[in-house]
């Protein structure tokens, strides 16, 4: 790891806890125990796990995707690492997919694709791409099966280009909602509603909020909409939801740290099907996969 890299992550462990200034809470218990190790990716394919999400058709399953410079394809893996079956998204592009999730809305499955990186903030749009969670095929083999796209979004933001690595969906009002990555100054968050009548003319986001958070990497919200979890290089924060709280108000809130394993490049986190549990995966080939189960109250 580089000198630079130890920095950052120096700079992320004094930052990652504040939002809009607010100094750590330090006394706030981390409600998580320790992360164990439950697999490691085994597959040569997943070279840079960049997005991960549960499998909610089968708890026994994630799904992930590499990162830039890809095939525009998904995998299916098992929680101790082993790949299952490889799954190519027919119409999609991968220029930069950077995220990941899983949701229910209105009694279906869905997976969200966050073709959002933009190292140089140079993309006049960029895409998420949204299918419908298949059934996962229980026999391993080697042979790719084609999902259709459910709906292509091509999303541009009110301000500007912006690098981002982190969404997540809130599964009740079927909005996702977009992190911006950066190092230094504020930092926005962005609405995008899913399910709105398809068009050809590209999507505005809409800007929920801003914060002070260093180099956000990745995001979830947790099945019944109660919790967000944003992950950086370093440690993670939570942001827990009050009843009818808009989440607006939620993330300007200060979050609770949460401790996360030392990784290689921490770029995913995802609930488990259980809603509470999180698991989280690396970049590089071979990577473990953490679990993270909370701890009793």
């Amino acid at each position: 790891m580089s000198h630079l890299r130890h920095l950052l992550l120096g700079i992320l462990t004094l930052s990652t806890s504040m939002v809009r200034g607010d100094t750590p809470d330090v006394a706030t218990p981390n409600t998580y125990r320790t992360a164990r190790q439950v697999g490691r990716i085994r597959s040569s394919l997943i070279r840079e796990s960049s997005g991960l999400a549960s499998c909610l058709a089968d708890r026994r399953f994630l799904w992930t995707h590499n990162d830039s410079g890809g095939k525009p394809r998904l995998f299916l893996i098992t929680q101790r690492g082993r790949l299952q079956h490889t799954y190519s998204i027919g119409g999609a592009r991968a220029v930069d997919w950077e995220d990941l999730c899983s949701f229910q809305y209105r009694n279906n499955r869905y997976l969200l694709i966050g073709d959002v990186g933009d190292n140089r903030k140079q993309r006049p749009f960029v895409t998420l791409y949204l299918l419908r969670e298949p059934n996962p095929i229980l026999t391993a083999n080697d042979r790719a099966t084609t999902l259709p796209l459910f709906k292509t979004i091509r999303l541009e933001y009110p301000n500007g280009a912006r690098d981002c690595e982190a969404i997540a969906v809130d599964a009740e009002s079927g909005t996702a909602y977009l992190v911006e990555k950066r190092l230094f100054g504020p930092v926005h968050i962005y609405a995008v509603p899913l399910f709105q009548p398809a068009t050809t003319k590209r999507q505005v986001a809409q800007i929920v909020t801003q914060v002070s958070l260093a180099l956000v990497t990745a995001m979830d919200i947790s099945p019944n909409g109660q919790t967000a979890i944003l992950l950086t290089y370093g440690d993670a924060l939570t942001f827990p939801r009050g009843q009818q709280q808009s989440w607006k108000d939620v993330f300007s809130q200060r979050g609770r740290q949460v401790r996360m394993p030392a990784r290689r490049q921490g770029e995913a986190i995802c609930f488990g099907a259980d809603g509470q549990s999180l698991y989280l995966t690396s970049e590089g080939t071979g990577q473990p996969i953490w679990k993270l189960e909370t701890a009793p109250k």
